[in-house]
């Protein structure tokens, strides 16, 4: 994978589960520091993962 702030290849994919069993990927660029979620190839911010991770009010 290729960073497409800076163009290094020095990025690290970690894929987790939700609660919910939504899997989303974070990524992490060693070389800029860049940092990114994705789910299903498409581009996430911070807040939606955030709201994918709550568990639901039992």
């Amino acid at each position: 994978m290729q960073c497409s702030t800076c163009g290094a290849n020095s990025v690290i994919e970690i894929e987790l589960t939700l609660a919910n069993d939504t899997t989303v990927n974070f990524c992490s660029c060693h070389k800029c520091e860049t940092q990114w979620w994705n789910r299903d190839g498409e581009s996430l911010e911070l807040n939606a993962v955030l709201d994918l991770a709550r568990k639901p009010n039992s």
